[in-house]
């Protein structure tokens, strides 16, 4: 292909890219529409095995499973020990553990192999499998938006996943909003230099999803009422984002990961420990604009830690144990241990810990613009992990990203003969 024609090219969407743009949404559903009834969310576990199934039988004569990279193994060996202790600690929650956890992490890693196709050495050309992704991305942000508009106050109301009653929208409470805008303006920023869309739209797109974690607030749409964690998460995103898209050097993208995992691993404990911290106090204070408490969260980590102390190697599997939470004068309690790390140690202990940092630490590092965006949304999803609990879906789809798009990118080699070519499907 001529330099002309590639100076031309647009990306199109493929009738196969509909079928994909159904599984991102299975595997990535809205809160709401795990609230609405029981049904909707039978149906959308049931759906999330089936698409699993459909995959599998599309792509039987494609070797999609490769797991090459450490790093992919670290991951492989992380969920085979989380799978194990929850069968062995709390075996009443298998079915639980596999519809919400392990069932979105095979789909996402079917759907990334599937359709990133790493016969193009191109890595801009791999990324043209996610557009489905994009849409969705865009979708999400858009509907969100308009539902904080039209219903100031929440769609609806609910305590699931929290403490208290909290006003909901299309991406749920201002705790669950800040895990999908993450991910749909990190994707959105994987392809600002398509011609999909004209690029100003593509920033108001991003400008959208920032305003949205900013605004939605406990009760109902207030600024600089959102969840806090998610607000340092996406600015933090968004602002190095800015400057790697205009080619600016930002200093700890010439890092290797494991570097930056400890520094992450340093602020998660001075988070949880930071209440003797007067340094740590003024942040939270100030900044954060939150009790010493942190909204009650530190207490929940003191049961925790006391929980992990009795069983620090393997922890509980999924079983769920109350916290006691004081909010104001009365007295409350949450199944949430609101800390990303805490939450895989009280699960799987500390072996779990050491696969799950493993995996993260041995992540490659590429000399690529979009492998740096790549790797800053991997840190805004651990920077909301300081006070939530992330998905595993959310915490694989980067990772898994890095092992399709470019741990493959100078592994492939193009066919040596036309016959091969067409037998292959190959197109350059």
């Amino acid at each position: 292909m001529n330099s002309h024609v590639r100076s031309r090219f647009v990306v199109s969407v493929r009738k196969i890219d509909f079928f994909y743009l159904i599984g991102w949404f299975i595997f990535f559903a809205p809160p709401i529409f795990y609230r609405i009834s029981g049904m909707v969310t039978s149906l959308l576990r049931y759906g999330g095995c089936a698409y699993i199934i459909l995959l599998l039988l599309l792509n039987r004569k494609r070797s999609i499973y490769k797991i090459k990279p450490l790093f992919m193994k670290c991951f492989f060996a992380f969920f085979l020990w989380a799978t194990a202790m929850v069968v062995i600690k709390s075996p009443n929650q298998i079915a639980t553990f596999f519809y919400e956890q392990l069932m979105p992490v095979i789909g996402v890693f079917l759907l990334i192999n599937s359709s990133v196709n790493d016969r193009h050495t191109n890595i801009e050309k791999k990324l043209e499998g996610l557009v489905s992704l994009y849409w969705l991305s865009i979708i999400y942000i858009v509907a969100n938006f308009m539902t904080i508009i039209l219903y100031p106050n929440g769609i609806f109301r609910s305590s699931v996943g929290s403490s208290v009653e909290r006003a909901n929208w299309l991406l749920g409470s201002k705790n669950n909003q800040s895990t999908y805008i993450i991910l749909s303006v990190l994707i959105i920023l994987l392809f600002m230099k398509k011609k999909i869309m004209n690029r100003f739209l593509q920033e108001l797109l991003i400008i959208v999803g920032t305003v949205s974690i900013f605004s939605t607030g406990e009760n109902r749409v207030e600024f600089m009422s959102g969840s806090s964690s998610g607000m340092i998460a996406i600015s933090f995103l968004v602002v190095i984002s800015i400057f790697l898209l205009l080619n600016k050097d930002i200093p700890f993208t010439n890092l290797k990961f494991k570097w930056i995992y400890l520094m992450i691993l340093t602020v998660y404990f001075l988070i949880i420990t930071g209440t003797t911290m007067p340094s740590i106090k003024a942040f939270i204070e100030n900044v954060l604009h939150k009790s010493m408490t942190y909204n009650s969260r530190t207490l929940i980590w003191q049961q925790a830690l006391h929980y992990i102390a009795r069983r620090p190697f393997t922890g509980y599997g999924e079983i769920q144990i109350w916290l006691s939470v004081r909010l104001s004068s009365w007295l409350n309690g949450t199944t949430n241990i609101y800390n990303l790390i805490l939450k895989q140690l009280f699960d799987f202990g500390m072996i779990g810990l050491l696969l799950f940092s493993a995996s993260y630490i041995t992540l490659p590092k590429y000399d690529d613009h979009k492998y740096h965006l790549v790797i800053i949304g991997i840190i805004a999803f651990f920077i909301l992990g300081l006070m939530n609990e992330i998905d595993w879906n959310y915490l694989v789809v980067f990772p898994f990203l890095i092992n399709k798009v470019f741990c493959s990118h100078n592994s492939y080699k193009p066919p040596t003969s036309a016959e091969e070519a067409i037998g292959n499907g190959y197109r350059e």
